[in-house]
C-alpha cells in the first residue's frame, strides 16, 4: 500500500477547502494507516484499530476544531506529537500522527485512539510495552520513561532508526466505521464546540465499545 508518511507530506489537509473534503481525506488516511501499517517499538508490535482527527485552520474559518491543541508540533506532518509535549501524567497522555502544515497554517493530528481494539492505556502501553492495567493513583513517569517520550516526540513516523515507527504491512480490508470522538467535554465558551463534538471524526475497523450505536459503516464507494 506504500507509506502513509509520504502520502501525508504530499497532500495532507493543507489544500482542503470544504468540510466534506476534510472528512474524505480522513477516511482515506485512516484506511491507509489501519490496513497498511503496524505500530512498532522494539519487540512490541500493535495494530492501530481506531483513529480520531483533530484539525484547525488558522487562516480559514471553515474548519476550526476547538478541541485541537494547536501546539507548534502539530504544524508538522508525518511526525509523532506526544500531547502537551510529553508533560502530561501517564493516565492523561496520548499520541498523534501529525498531519498539519506550517506553510499553510494548519494544526493537525491523527490521535491513536485504540491499539488491537483496546482503547485504554494506549500511550502507556507504547512506552511501557505491556497491556496490564495501570492504576491512576501514584502513576507517574519514571526518568527513563520521560527520556523515551522525548526520544519519540516530534520524530518522523517513518524513520527506520526511530524508537517508535509506523511500519508498512498488509491487513485484510474490512468495513470501516465512523462516529463521534470520545472523551470530549463541552466547551460552553466555544460556539462551534458542540458541532465538532458530534462530527464523525473517529474511524475504526469495528464498531468499538465506546458510542457503539453511533458508529456507522463507511461505504467503500
Amino acid at each position: 500500500m506504500g507509506n502513509i508518511a509520504v502520502a501525508l507530506r504530499a497532500k495532507g489537509f493543507k489544500d482542503a477547502n470544504d468540510p466534506q473534503e476534510v472528512v474524505n481525506r480522513f477516511i482515506e488516511y485512516a484506511r491507509f494507516i489501519m490496513f497498511g501499517h503496524n505500530l512498532v517499538r522494539g519487540n512490541c508490535e500493535w495494530r492501530i484499530t481506531a483513529l480520531e482527527l483533530y484539525l484547525y485552520f488558522k487562516d480559514f474559518n471553515f474548519w476550526r476544531d476547538p478541541y485541537t491543541h494547536q501546539r507548534p508540533a502539530q504544524l508538522k506532518t508525518g511526525t509523532w506529537y506526544v500531547h502537551d509535549d510529553g508533560c502530561r501524567a501517564p493516565t492523561y497522555s496520548g499520541i498523534d500522527i501529525t498531519c498539519g502544515s506550517e506553510d499553510h497554517g494548519v494544526f493537525g493530528g491523527l490521535l491513536i485512539r485504540e491499539l488491537d481494539k483496546e482503547q485504554r492505556w494506549v500511550f502507556q502501553r507504547i512506552v511501557r510495552g505491556n497491556r496490564h492495567p495501570f492504576a491512576r493513583k501514584g502513576n507517574k513517569w519514571q526518568d527513563n520513561e520521560r527520556k523515551m517520550i522525548q526520544d519519540i516526540h516530534t520524530k518522523r513516523i517513518d524513520d527506520p532508526t526511530g524508537l517508535l515507527q509506523l511500519v508498512p504491512c498488509s491487513h485484510h480490508a474490512e468495513t470501516l466505521f465512523k462516529g463521534p470522538r470520545v472523551g470530549l467535554r463541552p466547551k460552553l465558551n466555544e460556539p462551534t464546540a458542540q458541532d465538532f463534538r458530534l462530527k464523525p471524526l473517529r474511524i475504526a475497523i469495528w464498531q468499538t465499545n465506546q458510542h457503539k450505536l453511533a458508529m456507522e459503516a463507511i461505504s467503500d464507494t
